[in-house]
């Protein structure tokens, strides 16, 4: 016996609780706090109490996010180096045109993109483009003409590379289905900033998301 004692509290239970223990010796383990943002709850090993740590691999972050807007194009900078691939959202964005929305790696309008769509519709199933200034990621970015948002996901791996050319894998729904591009950039700057152009003034919705997977 000394001067110290360990105190075990049982709230008073509203209905009958169960609590069971497996038939082996350990310890039990008693987190010292809740972690931090991005932390994962890690073993340590037989007999040890688990530990917080850092997320290693495959963990997803939200890095910023923009309201859409009804100008002509946005461009989304000082994008974090620190991850490995990039993945932007554009979540919920209606633009009536019918025309392209065009994609740019830190704004580059150079003719060193090249990039082939797939579509779902009837028209233009298949369209490539070589050097060109900017990737097209798909048309009539609504659900129907006149009604409904559309959505794009692009992904961008190794995007802080220094020495890797880049390139991106996008999908698009809106009004002529599913678009799906396949493209490059002539370069291997690593990206910093992009810019997607509207094919027409959107009606501001939505937001535009950028993850940082690990």
């Amino acid at each position: 016996m000394d001067a110290y004692e360990t105190n075990l509290t049982v709230a008073d239970p509203t209905v009958h609780r169960t609590i069971s223990r497996p038939n082996v010796s350990g310890l039990v383990p008693v987190p010292a706090d809740a972690g931090t943002s991005d932390q994962v709850l890690q073993s340590a090993g037989t007999g040890a109490a688990p530990t917080w740590a850092a997320s290693s691999a495959g963990g997803e972050t939200l890095l910023s996010t923009t309201a859409i807007t009804t100008a002509a194009s946005q461009t989304i900078s000082s994008i974090d180096q620190t991850y490995k691939p990039l993945r932007i959202v554009v979540d919920g964005a209606f633009e009536n045109s019918g025309s392209q929305q065009l994609f740019q790696f830190n704004s580059d309008a150079s003719a060193i993109y090249s990039s082939v769509k797939i579509q779902s519709s009837a028209a233009n199933t298949v369209a490539v483009a070589t050097a060109a200034t900017s990737v097209p990621l798909g048309a009539g970015l609504r659900f129907v003409a006149g009604a409904g948002s559309g959505s794009i996901i692009i992904d961008i791996p190794n995007y802080a590379s220094a020495t890797m050319q880049k390139m991106l894998e996008s999908t698009l729904a809106g009004a002529n289905g599913v678009e799906k591009v396949s493209a490059a950039w002539g370069s291997i700057a690593a990206v910093t900033s992009f810019k997607i152009t509207w094919g027409g003034a959107p009606t501001a919705q939505g937001n535009i998301l950028v993850y940082g997977v690990k």
